[in-house]
């Protein structure tokens, strides 16, 4: 149960991170809204247009930080198997 719980913790940490890095890797909070310049070759002027994109931010690194770690932490409080020396034991 302790391998399980760390590594499910190690891979929701990579996972988060790939996903942050992928999405835009925003550097600040998280935001649902981007703007995107348009262009009107007609009247050649630029305008701003508010699009719906999803960009994951630090807030984003730091909840999935956090879970991550509370899963590695929960994983202590598992023994080991039955069977299995302890850590640094003579036999």
């Amino acid at each position: 149960m302790r391998l399980l719980l760390r590594s499910i913790s190690v891979m929701l940490l990579v996972t988060a991170i790939a996903w942050w890095w992928k999405a835009g890797a925003h550097p600040g909070w998280t935001k649902t809204t981007d703007k995107v310049w348009k262009y009107d070759e007609i009247t050649e002027i630029s305008y701003p247009e508010t699009v719906e994109r999803f960009t994951p931010g630090v807030d984003f690194l730091a909840s999935a930080a956090f879970a991550s770690a509370i899963l590695a932490g929960v994983s202590f409080f598992f023994g080991r198997k039955a069977g299995y020396p302890p850590l640094g034991a003579n036999s």
